[in-house]
Parts: structure tokens; sequence; C-alpha cells
């Protein structure tokens, strides 16, 4: 369940990143 958490922390961080440089672009 730990991991599970990490993995949509992950997630929801790489998603911030590409609509980041969307919005650079």
């Amino acid at each position: 369940m730990k991991s599970k958490y990490s993995k949509v922390k992950i997630t929801a961080l790489t998603l911030t990143f590409v609509c980041a440089t969307t919005a650079m672009v």
C-alpha cells in the first residue's frame, strides 16, 4: 500500500512536470 502511494506521488509529479513544460512551450 505504501508503494502504491509512492507510485501515485511519482505520477502526480510527472503530470505536473508535463503540464509545466507544455505551458512553457
